[in-house]
């Protein structure tokens, strides 16, 4: 293990989000066969680096690990599904993408740095947009809201359409095809009755005739709610029309079996 007292880190090149193409990499998980538990090895394409850079850089008698994660090779739709955050368990950015390959975010494991600094590194994160929507995908999958299971059973609904309109072309496709992502704000989540308001984030600024043509679908993907909490709304916002308050105040639906997946 290099010195604390060495010029540069172990790892002075790595950067959360850097990654490496060794097939032979495993990560060992706690598993259990019919009589006991054993630990098995997870294996992918790759591995990434998912700690913080600040602590990649550390020496190594300050911080002698990383932690890492597999990468898997997924197909073209899922990816489609990842890359736009529908899948929390998984992650990935254009690097990745270009390879077909995603972060498997539900395995983790600790790797010596004098361990990682053998790997070839390969590139990550291409920008600082690029670091922080990755950081981000890492705090959603460890920060997201538990939602009640009647909830997520009277949501059901909701996440199927989405699905069959995202596909749609003309104004249904479009509209669902805008929405980065939703959110969901609740005054109370252990009320008997819940009252809801459920905000379309959009990812664009709508035109006049797209907010006009817009409004039958977004009426219609509010009976999908409706149904099962009658004093609820839903509305479309942009970025820069959601309020910190609201935001705050407001926790976000992932579609993907939501809570659950």
């Amino acid at each position: 293990m290099a010195n604390e007292g060495d010029a540069l880190p172990i790892l002075s090149d790595w950067r959360q989000g850097d990654f490496t193409l060794d097939a032979d990499l495993e990560i060992p998980v706690l598993a259990r066969d019919k009589k006991r538990s054993l630990f098995a090895g997870a294996t992918g394409e790759g591995m990434i680096l998912v700690s913080q850079s600040c602590d990649i850089l550390r020496g190594e008698g300050d911080r002698p690990f990383v932690q890492v994660s597999p990468l898997l090779s997924v197909s073209e739709s899922d990816l489609n599904a990842i890359s736009r955050r529908r899948k929390p368990q998984f992650a990935t950015f254009p690097a990745l993408e270009a390879r077909g390959l995603v972060v498997d975010l539900d395995i983790v494991a600790s790797a010596e740095k004098i361990v990682v600094a053998s790997w070839t590194r390969h590139d990550g994160c291409a920008d600082d947009y690029e670091r922080q929507d990755f950081a981000a995908a890492l705090a959603r999958h460890k920060q997201r809201f538990a939602f009640s299971d009647d909830f997520n059973r009277e949501i059901q609904p909701l996440r199927k359409w989405i699905q069959k309109r995202a596909k749609q072309s003309g104004v249904n496709g479009e509209m669902i095809r805008a929405i980065e992502h939703v959110r969901v704000k609740c005054p109370d989540w252990a009320a008997a009755s819940l009252d809801l308001e459920f905000i379309c984030v959009l990812n664009r600024e709508p035109t006049i005739t797209e907010r006009r043509t817009w409004r039958s679908v977004q009426a219609e993907m509010e009976t999908t709610i409706t149904k099962a909490y009658p004093n609820s709304f839903l509305h479309l916002a942009t970025p820069g029309e959601l309020s910190l308050e609201d935001y705050r105040a407001s926790v976000q639906l992932d579609l993907d079996g939501l809570s659950a997946a």
